[in-house]
C-alpha cells in the first residue's frame, strides 16, 4: 500500500451498501443468509451485526485469506462461516432467507444459470439479490481490467430475474447523482494506475484480482479523505439517490426478487 494512503470506500460503495439495507427491509425476515464473492465482508459484517447467521462462498484463495481475517469475530462467535468453491462448478446444501452477490454476476458467462443456482438456495418466502454495473453505453477501463463479460440495462435484469420465476421483481438505479458525477474521474485514476496491466490476464484471473482494494485514489486515499468518506459525510447523497432509484440514470443497478 503507497504510503500515506489508506483504504476507504469510494461513494459509490456507501451509496450500493445503503440501498441495499433499504431493499431488504424489513430484516425481522431475515435470520440466515449467503453472499456470494463476499470481497472483504464489509456487507455480511453488518448483517451479522444485526444478529444474522451468513455463510461467504469464494473462489480466490486470497479472497478468503482476507475475508477470513475480516470476518475473524464473527467466524469465532459463531456467525459466520466461509467456504472456498466456485459456485458455478460446485453444488452446495445450503438453504438460508437471503441469497446474495454484489458485482459478481457480470463476471460470469452464464447468469441465468447463475442466478437459477442462487435461487435454488433461497427458503420459501426469501429473496434473491444481485448488485451489478450498469448500461453499455458506460463500457470503460474498470470494465476491461475487473474481467466484466458485460453491464446490464435496468429493463434487461428485471427481464432476467422474471424468466427465472422471481416474484415482486425490483431493480433500482443506485447512486445517482454522485457516482455519475465521479465516474470518468474513477475510470482515470484507473488508467493511470497499475491495474492497466490486468487487460493482457484471463478473464479468470481479473476476476480474481477484482476484489483487490488496490487502487490510489479509487479505493486508496489520503487520511484526510476520512472526513468526507464517512456515513455521516455522505448522508445526504445516500438521502438524494432515493429519488433517482426508479429511473434508468445509475451506472449501478440493484435488483430484488422473491421466491414465493
Amino acid at each position: 500500500m503507497p504510503k500515506n494512503l489508506i483504504q476507504l470506500d469510494p461513494p459509490g460503495t456507501f451509496c450500493m451498501n445503503s440501498a441495499f439495507l433499504r431493499m431488504i427491509t424489513p430484516l425481522s425476515e431475515i435470520r440466515t443468509f449467503v453472499e456470494i464473492g463476499p470481497g472483504e465482508g464489509k456487507l455480511s459484517k453488518l448483517l451479522c451485526a444485526k444478529g444474522l447467521i451468513g455463510t461467504g462462498i469464494d473462489f480466490s484463495e486470497k479472497a478468503v485469506q482476507t475475508l477470513s481475517m475480516c470476518m475473524r469475530e464473527e467466524i469465532s462467535s459463531g456467525l459466520y462461516r466461509i467456504i472456498q468453491a466456485d459456485f458455478v462448478e460446485k453444488e452446495f446444501e445450503l438453504q438460508a432467507d437471503l441469497v446474495f452477490s454484489m458485482m459478481v454476476l457480470e463476471h460470469v458467462e452464464s447468469d441465468i444459470q447463475f442466478l437459477l443456482k442462487m435461487k435454488h438456495m433461497v427458503k420459501p418466502g426469501g429473496k434473491v439479490v444481485i448488485g451489478a454495473p450498469a448500461r453499455m453505453d458506460s463500457w470503460g477501463v474498470e470494465d476491461e481490467v475487473s474481467g466484466h463479460l458485460r453491464r446490464y440495462e435496468k429493463k434487461d435484469l428485471q427481464v432476467l430475474f422474471e424468466r427465472i420465476g422471481l416474484k415482486e421483481v425490483r431493480v433500482w438505479s443506485v447512486g445517482v447523482p454522485i457516482a455519475n458525477f465521479l465516474f470518468g474521474l474513477s475510470n482515470l485514476t484507473i488508467s493511470r494506475s497499475h491495474s492497466t496491466v490486468r487487460k493482457h490476464l484471463t478473464n479468470e484471473e481479473q476476476t480474481k484480482l477484482s476484489g483487490l482494494r488496490d487502487v490510489p485514489y479509487k479505493n486508496l486515499f489520503p487520511r484526510w479523505t476520512s472526513l468526507i468518506l464517512n456515513r455521516y459525510a455522505m448522508a445526504p447523497f445516500l438521502f438524494a439517490q432515493r429519488f433517482f432509484f426508479n429511473t434508468d440514470l445509475g451506472l449501478a443497478l440493484l435488483a430484488c426478487g422473491k421466491i414465493e
